[in-house]
């Protein structure tokens, strides 16, 4: 799959970091942009989510707006991060009597 540029690649970082939750404008803009935000931040924000549910394809109805948010649903388990967090913890209970 071809995402795109830094910009849409940064947005899906902070929609998987938040995975399942509605993630405000605001704080995607100024996670992409930080105080250096554009005049027409919001616009441009709207384009790049258009954008990414391009590149998402078949799974474009995963990302969805929430009011004045953007949610992205991801299965349990099915991010690398929470298997190695499941992972870990098994370990750490392993040859403990």
């Amino acid at each position: 799959m071809e995402l795109g540029g830094p910009r849409i690649r940064a947005l899906l970082t902070v929609l998987l970091a938040h995975a399942g939750e509605p993630v405000a404008a605001d704080v995607l803009t100024q996670a992409l942009w930080g105080e250096e935000a554009p005049p027409a931040a919001l616009r441009v924000l709207h384009v790049n989510v258009s954008r990414l549910r391009r590149a998402l394809g078949p799974a474009a109805g995963r990302l969805e707006t929430v009011g004045g948010s953007y949610r992205l649903h991801v299965e349990p388990g099915e991010l690398d991060a929470e298997r190695f967090e499941r992972d870990c913890a098994r370990a750490a209970g392993c040859g403990r009597s």
